[in-house]
């Protein structure tokens, strides 16, 4: 699933939306899966009825949820999936990261995982190296990989691997020594000149998008210490795949792992802002902070949720107390409040803000470092 689509489920609002999500463990048996998948969709199926919807939107319903469990893969499970369903839509996600069940029947979809599956759908490339050929291949999250053909790639090494017959010495040993040597030499040279002229297109057509990049460990070597390398390259593939493959799993492995050692850099630097005025957190202090208009960056575990009250001012929470204004869920009022005034919402997997009360606001992203401008580095696998 693209980003365009995963787009289209967070924000499809229908008084009918059905959320079926379910872990589906890589290593549980499949007839484990099945037996969750099943009864979760029995269990929805009870939920919708219960609602009392016209017949022909419980049909509907109910039919695209069938439809989509017999696409379920239990042979090749994931970490999780989801079934998205309304009148106007049906989908089938798979999630690559531990989910919770959570089955709900209303005007919106379940987002939370779907927002954290969106900040890993950036479009990214995948560079494959040898010392005659330069291959790039654009990989996004649920979409086939596709080469790149234009002008610029797939590129050949122009730069032929002839050399200069060598001075004859005195001996014939001496000779051949030196032949080597220039071979050798020259080579290098010459290859360095080929990657330097891949680094330029490659530039030219990615401009700031994330790559990785993939060969032998000598090549990936000689392609890094190339002049004038400004690519973004987030992380190092060794091997020469044969399987193309078996070479997409491998970088969405590492895209994926990319991308959370990013959000585990700007926890990392909350540390940097406790004790300053440039972060609150704790649900209290946050919904204050985002109530008032404050507040940049939002951080939140994915499945961090907390009932409450509020008093008539609608910046003081309490949790909960009688005769307030009742809340289901202030971590999602929370975020509503941050993306409508503008801010940006990160989501971390449960319990890597246990420190923070699974909850943190910064405050003035602007005037500081943008945390995610760091190069990580080189992941190699």
């Amino acid at each position: 699933m693209n980003r365009i689509e995963i787009r289209a489920l967070i924000q499809e609002k229908n008084e009918w939306c059905v959320s079926i999500i379910i872990p589906t463990s890589r290593t549980s048996p499949e007839r484990r899966v099945d037996e969750v998948l099943q009864k979760s969709i029995s269990y929805t199926k009870t939920i919708i009825r219960q609602k009392k919807p016209p017949i022909d939107i419980y049909n509907l319903l109910v039919i695209s949820i069938d439809k989509l469990a017999l696409q379920v893969d239990l042979v090749h499970a994931v970490d999780g999936l989801g079934i998205f369903v309304s009148p106007d839509m049906a989908r089938l996600v798979l999630f690559p990261f531990p989910v919770k069940e959570k089955i709900m029947v209303d005007q919106t979809f379940e987002t939370r995982d779907l927002y954290y599956l969106e900040q890993f759908s950036k479009p990214y490339y995948v560079l494959k190296l040898t010392k005659n050929e330069a291959h790039l291949f654009l990989l996004e999250t649920g979409t086939v990989a596709r080469e790149i053909t234009n002008t610029h790639f797939p590129m050949r090494n122009g730069y032929a691997f002839e050399h200069a017959k060598p001075t004859m010495g005195t001996s014939f040993g001496f000779a051949r020594k030196g032949f080597e040597k220039d071979k050798s030499s020259m080579n290098k040279t010459r290859l360095k000149s080929f990657f330097k002229e891949v680094q330029h297109n490659l530039l030219a057509r990615i401009k700031t998008s994330d790559v990785l990049i993939t060969g032998s460990r000598n090549i990936l070597f000689n392609f890094e210490s190339a002049p004038d390398n400004h690519l973004k390259i987030r992380g190092r593939i060794i091997g020469n795949f044969k399987d193309q493959n078996d070479l997409f799993t491998r970088a969405r492995s590492t895209y994926f792992e990319y991308k959370h050692d990013e959000i585990q850099i700007l926890i990392d630097r909350l540390d940097e802002f406790v004790g300053t005025k440039k972060v609150t957190f704790g649900i209290r202090d946050v919904w204050s902070a985002a109530n008032t208009g404050k507040g940049d960056m939002l951080l939140v575990e994915k499945d961090f949720r907390k009932v409450g009250d509020t008093l008539q001012s609608g910046q003081k929470v309490s949790l909960p107390l009688a005769k307030h204004t009742k809340i289901p869920d202030l971590a999602d009022q929370i975020i509503e409040t941050i993306i409508d005034k503008g801010g940006r919402v990160v989501y971390t997997e449960d319990n890597q803000l246990e420190k923070y009360d699974q909850i943190a606001l910064v405050f003035a992203i602007e005037r500081v470092e943008n945390p995610f401008s760091y190069d990580l580095p080189h992941r190699l696998i």
